[in-house]
């Protein structure tokens, strides 16, 4: 056998070599993923700013002295806070002030306020009276008008009337159980400096 067949014997029965890949490596990372960068808060301009505030401000009512007290029919007893500058009284759904009595009308009366003072008026032919008298104009109102709206009955409150009423009364109130005691001590103090007045004199 001559060297050359052995040498191709050796070949026919050795293993292929390994196929190394023919492209470019592929480049290993070994860095940590990207975290997201934190974004800034975002910063409103005046003029937005501005706009928000003005969406959220309310308009605040101020506060009423005027009420009115139902009275009529049973089961009606609440009380209604005159904040507006007007109010239809009637059985409608949509009147201001409901009224429930059936000879009371679908819209009965009017409440306005004119000058800070309140009056009542009839719409159309209704009967409206107060304090038991029709009237067909319009009627100023008074602390504790009645005014009757067919079946149903209101009174009609002020606050600072009732008030003004009730400090004459506090001032001309009797004193109580501890007035009395200080006047009589003041009076037996008066008593007192007589007498050591006159005991000076005497001696």
């Amino acid at each position: 056998m001559t060297p050359e067949d052995e040498r191709d014997k050796t070949q026919i029965g050795a293993k292929p070599p390994p196929k190394l890949p023919t492209g470019p490596p592929k480049p290993t990372s070994h860095e940590p993923p990207a975290t997201p960068e934190p974004q800034a808060p975002r910063l409103e301009s005046t003029a937005e700013a501005a706009d928000d505030d003005e969406a959220t401000v309310f308009e605040a009512r101020p506060r009423s002295s005027f009420r009115l007290q139902r009275v009529q029919p049973p089961g009606h007893s609440e009380i209604i806070v005159l904040d507006r500058t007007s109010y239809v009284a009637g059985r409608m759904p949509a009147c201001e002030i409901r009224l429930y009595t059936p000879s009371a009308s679908r819209e009965h009366a009017r409440f306005n306020n004119v000058g800070g003072a309140w009056e009542v008026e009839a719409i159309g032919d209704r009967v409206v009276l107060v304090n038991g008298t029709p009237i067909h104009a319009a009627t100023r109102l008074s602390h504790q008008s009645v005014v009757k709206l067919g079946g149903d009955e209101v009174v009609f409150l002020d606050e600072r009337a009732a008030l003004a009423t009730a400090a004459p009364d506090v001032a001309a109130r009797p004193p109580g159980r501890q007035g009395w005691l200080v006047l009589a001590l003041v009076l037996l103090g008066a008593a007192l400096a007589a007498v050591a007045w006159w005991w000076s004199v005497e001696s």
